[in-house]
Order: structure tokens, then C-alpha cells, then sequence
């Protein structure tokens, strides 16, 4: 995620993984909080799983979610799949708790093996969430 005007935001991922195992034939989904925040950077406090940077509900256009991140913009997080992932999807945004008209904007980015896949264009507060399906 890049914050583009530096000021105060606080972004929220709520999505998963579909993992799909060397050798069987069924799947395994993965919600992003399940994964290892350690590796995760913000670029203020710490990232959060199943609550907004600032410990709240995670909430997006109007939308409570149970599961999910919360961070600062400007965050970055790797996973390494391994090649074992089918499918990437979720749903990024500006999380409810920062009202439309505070300055800043916010992009999240998707990238496989080094190339950019989504990109999610500027958001603010107050827009409904994007989805992302990788």
C-alpha cells in the first residue's frame, strides 16, 4: 500500500487465499489473518489481524468484517507461496474510522513473482471497497 499525501489513514485488507497442495486434489482456503504479521511494515503502529491499526472493528464502505488486516498506510508485506497458491482475492479500502474530507489517499498493489497484478488506483475515505481477485 502507498499512501500518496503522507497524512493519517488507516487501510484494511480482508481477504484470502486458495492453497491447493503438491500432490491432492483438494484445496485449502487461508484467510490473510491466519498468515504471519511479523513481516508485515506500517508505517505507523503496528498491523492488526481482525481489527483496524487503531484496535477497532475492521469496517469498509458501511461493511463490518470479522477477519482481516489492519495497517497504516504506507505498509508492505511478502508472502511466500511457494507456487502452492491458486487464487488471491479480497477486498482493500480505507477502513470506516477515517471520515470522507480527512486529507490523504491510499493504493494497494498486488504483485506475483515480481510483476505487478492489481493495482487498486488512488482511494480515499468514504469510497466503497475494491475487490482484488489475483
Amino acid at each position: 500500500m502507498r499512501n500518496t499525501c503522507g497524512s493519517w489513514l488507516v487501510a484494511a485488507l480482508s481477504g484470502l487465499f486458495i492453497l491447493t497442495a503438491s500432490g491432492y486434489a483438494q484445496t485449502k482456503t487461508i484467510t490473510l489473518a491466519e498468515l504471519d504479521l511479523s513481516r508485515m511494515t506500517s508505517g505507523w503502529g503496528k498491523p492488526a489481524a481482525n481489527r483496524s491499526i487503531v484496535g477497532n472493528k475492521l469496517s469498509l464502505g458501511g461493511r463490518t468484517f470479522e477477519r482481516g488486516i489492519g495497517t497504516h498506510a504506507e505498509s508492505e508485506w511478502s508472502v511466500q507461496l511457494d507456487g502452492k497458491a491458486d487464487e488471491f482475492s479480497a477486498l482493500v479500502g480505507v477502513d470506516d474510522e477515517v471520515k470522507p474530507g480527512q486529507p490523504g489517499s491510499v493504493e494497494f498493489l498486488a504483485y506475483v513473482d515480481a510483476r505487478e497484478a492489481w493495482r487498486s488506483g488512488v482511494m480515499k475515505a468514504g469510497q466503497a471497497p475494491k475487490e482484488v481477485k489475483v
